[in-house]
């Protein structure tokens, strides 16, 4: 996902298998309320990143394959990231928490 842009998951119970990479200042929203949108691929972050959930708290976003790279994850929403990973997960950058929860 390029700098500057939003990748907007708008459906019910997706899941996104392909890798993602992040470059500093972009950003993922994931706003449909009552369900939980999965990304299975690899997610790099490569810069601050701000995930956000801003349904209500049973929405979820949940990334389970593996959690690469240094970029800060910016948390915002009242939802909640689920931060699964795999065997392969190296992620060693900073999370900030703005609103919601996060999951490890």
């Amino acid at each position: 996902v390029s700098t500057g842009a939003t990748l907007l998951l708008s459906a019910a119970s997706l899941n996104v298998a392909n890798n993602l990479t992040f470059s500093a200042g972009s950003s993922l929203m994931s706003n449909i309320a009552n369900t939980t949108n999965i990304i299975s691929g690899n997610t790099a972050f490569n810069g601050t990143t701000t995930l956000n959930t801003p349904s209500p708290l049973s929405s979820a976003l949940r990334l389970q394959g593996a959690i690469t790279g240094t970029g800060t994850i910016s948390k915002s929403g009242a939802g909640t990231i689920i931060l699964a990973g795999n065997g392969s997960t190296t992620y060693s950058g900073n999370i900030t928490m703005a609103a919601g929860t996060l999951q490890v």
